[in-house]
């Protein structure tokens, strides 16, 4: 261009330069076409068979192999409708989607490691590398931990172990295709990002996601967390925007999230194995108990009217063994599971099944068969815990002034098993037998007298009142014979006390000023759910010893066990009723658990 006298006159282009720019334009031209043309090929290609020739397991550190069902769910979900669909002709507002995905929301849920986060994994990176361009996918999750190390790992996994794949610093990378980052994946042939993100990630609300994944939905059940669950919804604007949700079943009337969305997928209608066969090509027999009736029922559900297709897979039917199991030792899994896992857990577990949060806390069988009471004659069982016993023991308190008891306990190691925990001696206070209302003198004088000795009858010698008329009576104290008489017995060797803190702080301030023993709190949210999971090991596993005292009996009787929902492999032993008193079995419970930590 050229200005004259105010004007500006165009100026021709050479023609060599003119046969570059139309070259330039054909060449642009073309790439887009050709990325187009990719675009479509990438988009129509099949989620099974691309998960079968390029997502690696390190189960097998080769190509995963679908089930017959897996890969029927998978391409129900993922396999875009076409006119003649018959998911169409079956669910006719369905028509409306033709060209996308069927559905916004899949739910996905077998029983504990059926492979579900690994499908989700697929998924997330099927999604990335073939079905988006510049998207994003989001691992959702409690917390970064849990998003980290689920689906998003097994992704990075799989990327680590595919020929060529390299590490560059804390990155590795897959040349020209992927770069893998502790919390950030990148699919270098679609621009791509995949995080893993938490429920108190504020700053990914409002995004665009392509996919989310929602790994043990069961577990959000904080405002929080139904907040980042509607924030995160399917984006409008990405006809193909979808969420996907893989878990096992959770609590009644706690998981509601997860139960409105259960609720949503039951109210559908439940494919039979025929449907799933039509729309996907799977075999009749896909699930193996219809035994190839295309009547027979499938667990498959669709909503079309809420865009929810739901698997949800339960009983033991569901578990299902994966190409790379042994049946043997998945049958030997199992038997060691129902024997380590409370009835509820198991059938949450590995039955997929919804459950109360609360159960009884041990079946009594278990507990009488632990019972070891000593025959003098034979010289059997756990023998009498006399005082001046040499035996390093661990005692525990747990306190109430009015509506509990004050419950102390002592364990030890096991005199003949040295890995096992045995209850070897216990007192209790109840306000019933103390005028309605405990006073600590008491329980606080036999602790001193079981770490310092005393009298026979468990009176510290250190209240000198007790020796004499005037002492015990300006007190209201009754005289102690066996402190008159001076019958006096040697301490036991009290390593440590275990306390609850409630209303303790003050006693075991000044027992620990006074240098009378080492008494140590046990914190009462993460490592009282330690214990108590502990103490349910121990008694299944036939590691803990009593006597069969009967007032430790009524205790365990009294308690139920309540699982912990942000970490469901811990349990919290409460009351199965108000009135009911659980008191001494929270000090097992809290001595158990230290004598085992200091490896008495």
């Amino acid at each position: 261009m050229l200005a004259t006298e105010g004007r500006i006159l165009a100026v021709e282009p050479e023609p060599d330069q003119l046969a570059r720019l139309l070259a330039a334009k054909v060449k642009a031209e073309d790439a887009i076409k050709q990325r187009e043309s990719e675009d479509v090929e990438r988009r129509d290609l099949d989620v099974v068979d691309w998960g079968e020739a390029k997502f690696y397991i390190p189960e097998t550190r080769s190509p995963i192999r679908f089930l017959p069902h897996q890969a029927g769910v998978l391409r129900y979900a993922l396999r875009r409708l076409t006119p003649d669909d018959s998911r169409i002709r079956q669910f006719p507002s369905l028509a409306v989607r033709e060209g996308y995905f069927p559905f916004r929301t899949v739910l996905w849920s077998t029983p504990k490691k059926r492979g579900k986060s690994t499908v989700a994994a697929v998924v997330g990176r099927y999604i990335a590398e073939t079905q988006s361009r510049f998207g994003e996918v989001y691992h959702c999750a409690n917390d970064l931990e849990q998003a980290k190390e689920r689906s998003f790992k097994f992704i990075s996994d799989s990327i680590r172990m595919t020929p060529g794949c390299v590490q560059r610093g804390g990155d590795w990378v897959l040349p020209e295709q992927w770069i893998a980052q502790k919390t950030r994946q990148e699919c270098l042939s679609s621009g791509t990002i995949i995080k893993a993100v938490s429920t108190d990630a504020r700053g990914e609300a409002g995004g665009n996601p392509d996919l989310t994944i929602w790994t043990e939905l069961w577990g959000f059940v904080h405002i929080d967390d139904i907040r980042f669950w509607e924030e995160m919804k399917p984006v409008p604007a990405k006809p193909d925007s979808m969420r996907w949700v893989e878990t096992y079943a959770g609590f009644e009337n706690e998981s509601t999230l997860l139960y409105e969305l259960y609720e949503l997928g039951k109210a559908g209608t439940q494919l039979t194995a025929g449907q799933l066969s039509e729309a996907t090509g799977a075999s009749l027999d896909a699930f193996a108990e219809t035994k190839g009736d295309p009547d027979a029922l499938v667990p498959v559900w669709v909503n079309e009217g809420a865009g929810v297709l739901m698997y949800w897979d339960s009983g033991l039917a569901a578990r299902r063994l994966l190409p790379h199991e042994d049946p043997e030792i998945a049958a030997a899994y199992y038997r060691e599971e129902e024997q380590k896992n409370t009835p509820t857990e198991y059938r949450r577990h590995h039955l997929n099944e919804w459950v109360g949060a609360e159960s009884d806390f041990i079946p009594m069988p278990l507990w009488d068969v632990c019972s070891e009471p000593w025959d003098a004659a034979a010289e059997t069982g756990l023998p009498p815990f006399l005082p001046g016993d040499p035996t390093k023991a661990v005692l525990a308190a747990d306190a109430a002034t009015t509506g509990d008891c004050f419950g102390l306990l002592v364990v030890t190691r096991h005199p003949q098993r040295h890995d096992d925990i045995a209850v070897r001696a216990l007192r209790k206070w109840d306000p019933k037998e103390e005028g309605g209302i405990i006073d600590y003198w008491g329980p606080e004088s036999f602790i001193r007298t079981l770490c310092k000795g005393g009298c026979a009858l468990g009176h510290f010698q250190g209240d000198g009142w007790r020796l004499d008329e005037e002492g015990a009576e300006k007190l209201m104290k009754p005289i102690c014979e066996a402190c008159r008489h001076k019958e006096l017995v040697p301490p036991y060797k009290i390593v440590q006390l275990a306390y609850d803190s409630f209303q303790l702080v003050d006693m075991m301030q000044r027992l620990r000023r006074e240098q009378v023993v080492w008494a140590e709190p046990v914190d009462q949210g993460k490592e009282r759910s330690q214990a108590d999971r502990a103490l349910y090991d121990l008694i299944v596993n036939r590691q803990l010893a009593h006597d069969g005292n009967l007032e430790l009996r009524e205790h365990i009787q009294n308690s139920k066990a309540r699982l912990q929902r942000d970490e469901d492999s811990k349990l919290r032993i409460v009351k199965k009723a108000p009135q009911r008193k659980i008191d001494l079995v929270v000090c097992l419970s809290m001595a158990a658990f230290r004598c085992k930590y200091l490896l008495l």
